[in-house]
């Protein structure tokens, strides 16, 4: 029953986007955040060069504006797949089935990283997530209060942290960096301040995203990776926030630290055991994967090993391979459709 169910709104599906549109298209078109797409990149070419198909379109949307374009309609106008470094919210899933985006799949198939880089001439050190949200955030919980940020020195944070002045770079706002340090070292931070957290609720989702202003402790970011490089350059105390695959392309400059304990390492990152880690999702509108041609092979290559398994084309990129299991359930999803239910 679950499968005739799955096969009936994949067909009406189908028939709504062969006779919604009268321009059918044979190249994929993919959306997404620059996390993410320089992986796709590198897989689209790959796969016009082993499978007789054009290229994918692939475009730099960022996440949000890539899950609008995604969920505005089953038609070949809009996009086939979303690449992205995190998953579907329920709001996104809202607008998707507003706009009839009913039948999807969500297929993990690696793991991306940010990585707490300082100059590599540089001490290493090791903090714990609540000391970078104290480092960063607005307010911060003191003697049992939520007080704006007074902290200006990585000692008066704790005394067991060197006695040097905080200096972190911003990430850029609205970048995937951005989103992960929200997402992975502001809230997850927030969970260790209980008066933070008995604030209201709409207060404590404010102050638990909320970065302190800009100063000498926490500096406006900068455009280019190159730019950023410079400035670190300039400044020994100071840290930035980088993609791990960026990180990996300036390792005679660069040092990671460690979070938690944990070495941001291929290894630790392939396991989960790095806390600013997570997977990389593709969303796939299943009613295209029977109109567009190319598009379920694309998927094949995508989640073959010679693409993202430990000796795959992408490790080289930085990219973080899935454990034999993630790798196979991912393999299963590119063949099984199954679609996602909320």
């Amino acid at each position: 029953m679950r499968h005739l169910m799955r096969n009936l709104i994949i067909a009406g599906a189908v028939f709504v986007l062969c006779i919604g549109s009268a321009h059918a298209r044979d190249q994929i078109r993919i959306v997404g955040s620059n996390s993410v797409l320089p992986f796709m990149q590198i897989i689209a070419e790959n796969f016009s060069h082993h499978w007789d198909f054009p290229p994918p379109s692939i475009e730099d949307t960022g996440t949000g504006r890539g899950f609008r374009l995604f969920g505005s309609g089953v038609s070949f106008q809009f996009p086939d797949i979303v690449a992205t470094p995190r998953p579907m919210t329920e709001s996104e899933w809202a607008f998707c089935e507003k706009h009839g985006v009913d039948a999807v799949t969500e297929i993990v198939i690696g793991l991306d990283a940010v990585v707490l880089t300082n100059p590599k001439a540089s001490p290493q050190h090791n903090f714990t997530i609540s000391q970078l949200f104290n480092a960063m955030a607005e307010k911060v919980q003191k003697e049992g209060r939520v007080v704006s940020n007074p902290y200006a020195r990585w000692n008066r944070i704790d005394k067991e942290l060197p006695d040097m002045p905080i200096e972190i770079m911003r990430p850029q706002p609205g970048s995937p960096v951005e989103d992960a340090v929200v997402q992975l070292v502001m809230i997850k931070g927030c969970e260790s301040f209980p008066a933070i957290l008995l604030l209201d609720e709409q207060e404590s989702f404010r102050v638990c995203r909320m970065f302190r202003p800009y100063s000498k402790n926490f500096v406006k970011a900068l455009k280019h990776t190159s730019q950023m490089l410079h400035w670190l350059s300039q400044n020994p105390n100071a840290f930035i926030f980088l993609p791990y695959a960026v990180y990996r392309d300036y390792t005679d400059r660069l040092m990671a630290n460690a979070v938690n304990g944990v070495p941001a390492t291929l290894e630790s990152i392939s396991t989960r055991a790095y806390p600013l880690s997570r997977p990389i999702y593709l969303y796939v509108k299943i009613p295209h994967v029977e109109a567009v041609p190319g598009l379920q092979k694309f998927l094949y290559e995508t989640t073959s090993e010679r693409a993202i398994g430990p000796d795959g084309y992408l490790v080289d990129k930085g990219f973080v391979p899935l454990d034999d299991r993630g790798r196979n359930q991912a393999r299963d999803g590119a063949l099984s459709l199954t679609p996602i239910s909320r």
